[in-house]
């Protein structure tokens, strides 16, 4: 196997400075960079990451725990990730949480078996005490779904006022009541969501009405379900926010098979963004996260805090910029 001081020697530079190119330092020249770079294509070199993470006493390893990779939300913040994480030397491993207690805390092994250096949490079924005390000891980053008290970094958008922004657009489009239609389950994001929502009812001087909370699965069906018991509830007129575009394109699909006029009778917003919200008819109005770049800053501050590039001891939180983008279920 080529090793590093044979490189060196043909490219013309120290042993340091091809050291730095392989990895991806910013302190060198571009022309040095150029001649080192060309060597190493040259002679096939290829670095030994197994004897490196020795060395290093890393694995080169990132653990993503995701609630269920097959939502469409999940899967674009895990390729931003994988980008960043790249271009860093780094893999990612991508394990669901199911939001299951006893799952999270076998893959939280991992970090204390020393099987990854790190890792991104998007499935908090995990008791709060338990992941601020584990974040003494071990690199974690909360990623979308997160507690904003126990002093673990995160990266998100803000939840209550994108919320709020969608139920404010129902309301000023007309609509004299408002749907909203959350999970089961008990995510942070719903609760966040909702009280954006209710924000929005007193801006506007209408009470909040519990017969409006639609409860269903955090999936498909979960939109027909919703839909169903809307449809049961008689009322004719009336503006919809969902909490992910996974709802609202299959309860769009719905009324549609019912004959129901959108955006006239039923006004839909949903929540992500995701790809399919342009594979219905009427396209869906949303909130766009930057499912990208979150999981790009996510992996940017976890492998900060495993290299330990942050001396200044604050917790860098991040709230990204989202977006209402408006197409056909709504006016």
């Amino acid at each position: 196997m080529t090793g590093i001081k044979k490189v060196a020697s043909l490219a013309g530079v120290s042993t340091a400075t091809v050291s730095r190119v392989i990895n991806k330092n910013q302190n060198v020249s571009e022309e040095k960079r150029l001649r080192v770079q060309k060597v190493l294509d040259e002679l096939n070199y290829e670095v030994n990451y197994h004897a490196k993470s020795l060395r290093e006493m890393r694995t080169g390893m990132l653990l993503f725990i995701v609630t269920n990779i097959s939502n469409p939300f999940y899967a674009e913040i895990v390729k931003g990730a994988e980008e960043y994480a790249k271009t860093k030397n780094y893999n990612v491993l991508v394990c669901n949480g199911y939001s299951d207690r006893d799952i999270e805390r076998k893959y939280f092994k991992f970090i204390e078996n020393k099987l990854v250096d790190g890792a991104f949490i998007m499935d908090l079924a995990i008791e709060k005490d338990f992941l601020k005390d584990f974040s003494i000891k071990y690199p974690i980053i909360q990623c979308s779904e997160f507690y904003d008290d126990i002093g673990v970094p995160f990266v998100s958008i803000d939840h209550e006022k994108a919320a709020f922004e969608a139920t404010s657009y129902l309301l000023e489009t007309g609509f004299e009541k408002i749907f909203y239609v959350q999970t089961y389950g008990d995510f942070i994001f719903d609760k966040l969501r909702l009280a954006g929502y209710k924000r929005a009812l007193a801006k506007f001087g209408r009470p909040f009405d519990e017969r409006l909370i639609i409860k269903t699965d955090f999936n498909y069906s979960g939109g027909i379900n919703a839909a169903k018991q809307i449809l049961k509830s008689k009322i004719k007129k009336a503006g919809i926010f969902t909490v992910s575009d996974m709802i609202a394109i299959s309860m769009v699909n719905y009324l549609n098979y019912k004959n129901v006029k959108i955006p006239e009778n039923y006004s839909v917003i949903g929540f992500d963004d995701i790809e399919l919200c342009n594979a219905t008819y009427p396209g869906i109005t949303t909130i766009h996260q930057p499912r990208i770049k979150i999981g790009k800053e996510a992996c940017k501050l976890l492998i900060n805090r495993i290299l330990k590039l942050n001396t200044s001891n604050t917790i860098q939180n991040k709230f990204l910029p989202h977006k209402l983008i408006k197409r056909g279920t709504t006016f």
